[in-house]
């Protein structure tokens, strides 16, 4: 094969791929695991075109991979319910040592609360200069992401919540028929 040496072994792989014989069920089970195709082509080193176009030229691969996608975006939604969940029910005393009351190491922290956390600015606090200078203290700040706003998006997610859209005006039947505005 001339040309680039990369895409045609891209190409070998894919061709390798596509003629084992649950290719397809491989392929819609890492899409509707929350995967791309082109994620799943670069995972496997393989050429998405080749893939894609494999796809596409039978019809009962087409509404597989189509009710993969689908499944996908379930997947996601839940993804995005869990996080959010996450964040709302986040409770900050669980990133502190419970008997010295003092800040875990952020791996030591549940994974809850380390997902929680937006941002985590240390400042050490020194006294004197030179030679005599010391450490007299640490100033460690955690942001967490905003619970309210996670809360807010949940409801919204859940239709918990919906805005509601006031419109004003008087339009008549014969101001419809006319055109008039």
């Amino acid at each position: 094969m001339p040309g680039n040496p990369v895409r045609n072994q891209r190409k070998t792989n894919a061709r390798t791929l596509l003629d084992y014989p649950n290719a397809i069920d491989v392929i819609c089970e890492f899409i509707a695991g929350g995967g791309t195709l082109t994620a799943f082509c670069r995972e496997h080193d393989l050429h998405f075109q080749t893939v894609s176009v494999w796809i596409e030229r039978e019809k009962e691969r087409r509404e597989r991979y189509a009710a993969a996608v689908d499944r996908r975006k379930e997947h996601n939604r839940e993804v995005v319910n869990r996080a959010l969940l996450a964040m709302a029910d986040t409770d900050i005393s669980q990133a502190y040592d419970k008997e010295t009351n003092t800040l875990l190491k952020v791996h030591d922290m549940p994974e809850s609360i380390r997902r929680a956390i937006a941002s985590i600015e240390v400042e050490e606090l020194f006294d004197g200069r030179g030679d005599d200078r010391r450490q007299i203290g640490v100033v460690t700040k955690v942001k967490l992401w905003d619970r309210n706003k996670s809360v807010e998006t949940l409801a919204r997610s859940l239709k918990m919540l919906t805005d509601k859209v006031e419109h004003g005006g008087k339009v008549t039947l014969a101001d419809l028929v006319a055109g008039d505005d």
